[in-house]
């Protein structure tokens, strides 16, 4: 477990250090920059998300003695645990981000809705009628529950394929 915890808070960090990175280079002051950190989070997200994972794996591989059995399963339950933590600390840091930090976040995410909103010919007067909606579905809570809901999903995709590449044992792979 204590591999999960230690391999989760780094996934956890590395995101928390790509998003403080993006904010204080003013990612997040406009809608069309907003689309950019979007992207860059996404790339840098999947490389960290991977490297951790696969790191956190082989570890715990090799701190499992030779007569103990470690196959798939093995690998892919770490994978998950360090996954699960990960999102878990990350879902934590996005409701601080959205409620302390970026507090403006959620102003610059209806903008770019509304002119997405716009840009499909929607009345100005639907536009007025779903703002509500958006608002609530953009609070740091809901915000929160996405992060941890995205994040344990390609977390646990991530797990199943690294699973499948740190199955063996080094000495066991080349049979």
């Amino acid at each position: 477990m204590k591999t999960s915890l230690t391999y989760g808070f780094v996934l956890a960090l590395g995101g928390a250090i790509v998003a403080m990175a993006l904010f204080f280079l003013g990612f997040y002051d406009t809608p069309e920059k907003m689309e950019m950190a979007r992207w860059v989070s996404m790339v840098l997200g999947t490389a960290i998300s991977i490297i951790v994972i696969t790191m956190g794996v082989k570890d715990k591989r090799g701190l499992t003695p030779a007569d103990k059995p470690w196959g798939y399963g093995s690998a892919f339950g770490t994978g998950f645990m360090i996954g699960l933590v990960g999102a878990i600390l990350g879902a934590v840091f996005q409701y601080a981000y959205f409620a302390y930090i970026n507090t403006g976040a959620q102003e610059v995410i209806w903008q770019a809705q509304r002119a997405a909103f716009e840009a499909k010919g929607m009345t100005a007067d639907k536009i007025d009628q779903i703002e509500p909606m958006v608002r609530k579905w953009t609070s740091p809570v809901m915000m929160a529950v996405f992060g941890f809901g995205g994040a344990l999903l390609f977390n646990t995709i991530f797990a199943l394929i690294v699973g499948a590449f740190t199955k063996n044992r080094p000495e066991q792979a080349s049979v």
